[in-house]
C-alpha cells in the first residue's frame, strides 16, 4: 500500500490587539491587524514591531493594518516595516511613531495605501514615512492621504527616494 498526499495551504490570520502588546507582530498575507481603541503595540527598544516580511525575498502581500482612535503602534525604528510587500494598506486613526527613524518604512514595496485620518499622527525622530527601492524589487505606486499630522523632528516627514516611482500624496490637513 502506497499513499502520497499533497497539501497546499494559504496562511491568513486576522489579529486584534485590545490591551498592550510589547512583542513583535508579524503581518500575514491577506489578513488584518487591528489595534483597537485603548490598545497598543509598543516597544521603543524593538525595530520592526509590526513587520510585513519574514526575510528578504519572503514578502507578505495583501496585509492591512488598522490603528483605531486612541490606539498606537510605537517602536524604535521602522515601527511598521513593509519590506517587499504588495497591496499593503495602513489606516491610522491613532498614533504610529518611531523613537529613532521611519515610523513607516516601505522598502521595495508596491501598491501601498496609507490613510492618516483627522486627529491621527505619524511621527519619527528622522523621516516619518520612507519609500525606497533598495533591493531587487521596485518601490512604486504608493498613495498617501493625510488629514492628520505627519511629522519628523529631524530631516523629512515624508521621503521618497529618487528610485521610488508613481507616488501620490494628498494633504487635507490644515
Amino acid at each position: 500500500f502506497f499513499l502520497i498526499l499533497f497539501f497546499n495551504y494559504a496562511y491568513s490570520a486576522d489579529d486584534t490587539i485590545t490591551g498592550t502588546q510589547t512583542t513583535r507582530e508579524d503581518l500575514q498575507a491577506n489578513s488584518t491587524l487591528t489595534i483597537q481603541s485603548g490598545g497598543s503595540l509598543v516597544n521603543t527598544n524593538l525595530n520592526n514591531i509590526a513587520r510585513g516580511y519574514i526575510a528578504a525575498g519572503n514578502e507578505i502581500d495583501g496585509a492591512t493594518v488598522i490603528i483605531e482612535s486612541n490606539a498606537s503602534i510605537k517602536g524604535k525604528s521602522n515601527a511598521i516595516m513593509g519590506r517587499e510587500t504588495n497591496n499593503l494598506t495602513i489606516t491610522n486613526s491613532g498614533t504610529i511613531s518611531a523613537s529613532t527613524s521611519k515610523a513607516i518604512n516601505l522598502r521595495d514595496a508596491q501598491n501601498t495605501t496609507i490613510t492618516n485620518k483627522k486627529g491621527a499622527t505619524i511621527t519619527a525622530n528622522t523621516n516619518a514615512i520612507v519609500q525606497e527601492a533598495a533591493g531587487t524589487e521596485n518601490a512604486e505606486n504608493v498613495t498617501i492621504s493625510n488629514s492628520g499630522t505627519i511629522s519628523s523632528v529631524e530631516n523629512r516627514s515624508i521621503y521618497f527616494y529618487e528610485d521610488a516611482t508613481n507616488t501620490t500624496l494628498t494633504n487635507n490637513s490644515s
